[in-house]
């Protein structure tokens, strides 16, 4: 084989933000937003650098297998890093895969974890891996303590709403933020992970139940423990109250805090009811899909 091509999915944090990084459990999705990648051997290496998540993952895999081509790689599909839907992770587990698919390394999925993990942590330092985790297993997952836990969900189709604030956020920030706040507050911020977790085990049930009104409240419940840890902006807090004033189950930020995106649990009937109040609150509705598959070959 002398030439591959892969695609990961990026993700979308359902419940268990900042608490993650502090080994905790979170429950995230795969969305239909896929970065593809074609890889091909080469006589040289290619001068063009993708983006530095390419280069640390090619890099990661040379020093751990030492093939002897060099290759040439092409993002030919990619999505927006402005939302906040782990490209960056999509993009670092698909050249993982394709790299070990062209040069017949025969990768577990956890070892597949482990080098992206590590190549997306070179370049911003800081992070949990369930956005990696999610680019390689896909569908729903129940991520804990990178990736020491794993537990893929048997669920319906979520009906799930997702609005951009108009705010790219500072994951890396973010985190830093919470973890200042941790340090000063170690017990209350430590009862706020605790609460998280059990919202998580709860809403384990409820997603596999398709008890969608008792998950809109767990939303609800997560939103306001993420506040506490000061998470919100007044940006997000208009559009979870219109939301929530639409009919909607439960609303709530997602992702590491301070912009990006919120979800909400909307039955289908008044979804259109919250598409425009939240369009009036100033949200902009992205038409994704969850629950899709993860990494795989391209044909």
């Amino acid at each position: 084989m002398n030439k591959v091509t892969v695609s990961a999915p990026g993700k979308l944090m359902l419940f268990g933000e900042q608490a993650v990084v502090w080994g905790r459990p979170c429950l995230v999705t795969a969305i239909d937003r896929r970065i593809v990648v074609e890889i091909e051997k080469t006589k040289e290496k290619e001068k063009e650098t993708c983006s530095l998540f390419v280069d640390s993952a090619v890099k990661n895999f040379y020093q751990r297998f030492k093939p002897e081509h060099e290759v040439g790689i092409k993002i030919t599909k990619a999505f927006s890093s402005q939302y906040g839907l782990g490209s960056s992770s999509a993009v670092t587990v698909a050249v993982i895969y394709g790299l070990a698919v062209l040069f017949d390394k025969k990768l577990a999925k956890k070892e597949i974890f482990d080098l992206s993990f590590k190549s997306v942590l070179d370049v911003q330092k800081i992070g949990s891996g369930f956005d990696v985790a999610c680019a390689i297993w896909g569908g729903v997952i129940c991520f804990q303590d990178k990736a020491k836990l794993i537990i893929p969900l048997k669920c319906p189709t979520i009906p799930i709403m997702i609005v951009y604030t108009g705010f790219k956020a500072n994951t890396t920030k973010m985190i830093r933020q919470v973890e200042s706040l941790r340090k000063k507050n170690f017990k209350p911020v430590e009862n706020i992970f605790a609460k998280i977790e059990n919202l998580v085990n709860q809403a384990k049930i409820d997603l596999e139940g398709a008890n969608w009104p008792a998950l809109g409240k767990l939303m609800n419940q997560n939103q306001a423990l993420l506040e506490k840890l000061g998470l919100g902006t007044k940006k997000i807090d208009r559009l979870v109250l219109a939301a929530r004033q639409a009919g909607a189950w439960g609303a709530k930020l997602s992702g590491a805090g301070g912009g990006d995106c919120i979800i909400i649990l909307v039955d289908s009937e008044i979804r259109k009811k919250a598409e425009s109040a939240l369009v009036r609150a100033g949200g902009k509705i992205l038409p994704l899909l969850t629950e899709t598959e993860g990494v795989r070959i391209e044909k």
